[in-house]
């Protein structure tokens, strides 16, 4: 025999047992209950918010317009065309893009970058704006005015002769500068008026009592003539380039002698007189230096610095005196002495120098008077490099504009091909989606839930009704039964009838717990739950791509939809 205690301890066992059992079923239960609740709620939220980004996307997309929004090179492209538009002349087209280069900066694109190394291009060839500006004002009254009286009359009007000189001067072509420069000097005889003006001053020194100035002086004028300075002489080699003039003057043994004098006095005591000296201290090494290397230092004087008496001076002394360094020093101290006098400068260096270049500068007016006047025709054709070169880069500036269009079309196709590729992903995987919810939620959850939660439903009623007669009748008074035997037994049946119906309320909820605690349930709400997160990962690729390759279309979808938001609002006040 069991005794009560033994049979007290049976029956709290088995309660143990069944609360146990019934703490799984429920934890079981609260897991299907958590991954289908992140399914069909967070998760599926996420992704229809991103099929929405998709779709909007996918629309914006269709109209290649929505790129001009963001993108810095089409935004440049239409400021082009829009400077082209108001000009329809690619020299005037070219220099407002010069004057508007601090607006393409702004644009810092690509296309922007490559705009404004051409213009740079340009500039290294022709010099800055304001100068090749100069240029180009000279071609265009060239081709309007064909008079050549008018372009004369242009070419001597200041500021244009400065306004030229300062654009030739920076031709970087020397062969196209010196052309254009000839042909402008031809037509004004400006050249010619300067060598008169010179030839007058330098016809004004000839007066030997007059002459107080000594060799500094004449060095100065001869560096004005030649070289410039300031708006008073224009230099007949760096202004008006006269080539054959600079090979006749520097050649010349009057100007050598004067401009070199003082180099030549250092060189005769130094080179020559100091060296011969050393023969003091018992070394004969440097005289003999002197003394073998007369012919090149005969040579030197007269090259360098125009005087044939003293190398033939030398000989004299070599035929003369041989080596004997002591007369030597003696005689080329005494015409150290000689040429560093006041009369020596005036009379062998100053006097034949005047001479010399009145010579040369009225043989250089003769030869300029009588070569022929260019036709205008001329000028036009030694600008027509600068004005190709402007065509050229019309032309690269227009030919860049339609690379970077046929690129962009390109770019364009391929993130749409690559858009689509991404969005036809996330549909399919959507539709892998919803197949398995179809099969696993539909068709296999309903199958087995819906059945038993439709037996839940009729007991439910049924349950209901008697319990709601059993109420009724017993009301607040259930000793009143004992009176009446009909009414008794009626709510004895109708609360069987309540027991019977709550047993298979109960029976139905147990199978529909087994259900969910069941492996094979289990395994299809994970089965539902991998199908969706693929969905997931192809979403975050495509959220990915449009941060990295389509925000700006992104940013321009936002934008349009608070437009309809603020629209919306503005009606319903």
């Amino acid at each position: 025999m069991i005794s009560h205690s033994q049979q007290l301890l049976v029956r709290r066992s088995k309660n143990k047992v069944v609360d146990e059992k019934e703490d799984k079923t429920l934890a079981a239960i609260r897991q299907v209950e958590s991954i289908l609740e992140k399914i069909f709620g967070e998760r599926l939220s996420k992704i229809e918010a991103s099929d929405k980004k998709r779709i909007a996307i996918a629309e914006l997309l269709e109209n290649d317009n929505n790129f001009k929004a963001k993108d810095p090179n089409l935004a440049l492209i239409q400021f082009i065309r829009d400077t082209w538009k108001s000009t329809n002349n690619f020299l005037l087209f070219l220099r407002s893009l010069r004057a508007k280069k601090t607006q393409m900066q702004i644009f810092e694109s690509e296309l922007s970058a490559s705009l404004l190394r051409e213009l740079k291009r340009t500039e290294a060839e022709f010099g800055d704006e304001r100068d090749f500006n100069a240029l180009i004002d000279l071609y265009i009254r060239v081709i309007t005015f064909a008079e050549k009286d008018y372009v004369i009359g242009y070419l001597k009007t200041p500021p244009h002769p400065i306004e030229l000189q300062n654009a030739i001067n920076k031709i970087k072509n020397i062969k196209i500068a010196n052309r254009v420069r000839e042909i402008i000097d031809s037509l004004t005889n400006e050249e010619i008026d300067y060598l008169m003006k010179y030839h007058a001053e330098v016809n004004s020194w000839n007066d030997r009592e007059a002459i107080t100035e000594d060799i500094q002086f004449f060095t100065a004028k001869i560096s004005s003539f030649l070289y410039g300075r300031g708006e008073k002489y224009r230099g007949l080699f760096t202004d008006f380039k006269d080539k054959k003039l600079e090979q006749i003057i520097k050649s010349n043994p009057a100007y050598l002698q004067l401009t070199r004098y003082n180099l030549m006095i250092l060189y005769l005591r130094r080179k020559i007189r100091d060296k011969i000296a050393t023969y003091t201290t018992g070394d004969w090494t440097q005289f003999e230096e002197v003394y073998n290397n007369l012919k090149k230092i005969a040579d030197k004087f007269i090259s360098l610095f125009g005087n044939a008496d003293i190398p033939s001076e030398l000989f004299n002394e070599k035929k003369e005196f041989r080596e004997y360094p002591e007369r030597w020093l003696q005689d080329i101290d005494k015409k150290l002495a000689e040429i560093s006098s006041v009369q020596y400068r005036k009379t062998n260096v100053i006097f034949p120098f005047i001479r010399e270049m009145e010579k040369i500068f009225s043989s250089r007016i003769d030869e300029l008077k009588n070569r022929l006047k260019p036709e205008i025709v001329l000028l036009k054709d030694a600008l027509k490099p600068l004005v190709n070169l402007e065509k050229d880069s019309a032309t690269n500036v227009f030919r860049a504009v339609a690379q970077y269009n046929k690129k962009l079309k390109k770019k364009i196709g391929n993130l749409k091909r690559e858009f689509d590729v991404l969005a036809n992903s996330c549909t399919d995987a959507m539709i892998e989606y919803m197949e398995a919810k179809s099969e696993i939620i539909d068709n296999i959850f309903m199958r087995e839930v819906g059945v038993r939660w439709k037996n839940l439903n009729i007991y439910a009623k049924n349950e209901s009704q008697h319990s709601d007669f059993v109420e009724k009748v017993i009301g607040d008074s259930p000793e009143n039964l004992v009176m009446d035997i009909s009414k008794m037994f009626k709510v004895l049946f109708s609360l069987e009838k309540a027991y019977r119906a709550g047993m298979k309320i109960s029976d139905n909820l147990n199978m529909i717990f087994q259900f969910f605690t069941r492996n094979d349930t289990l395994k299809q709400v994970r089965r539902l739950s991998i199908s969706l997160s693929s969905a997931e990962e192809v979403y975050a690729n495509l959220e990915k791509f449009i941060s990295q390759k389509l925000n700006f279309l992104n940013d321009l979808g936002q934008s349009k939809e608070r437009r309809k938001q603020d629209g919306r609002t503005t009606t319903t006040r």
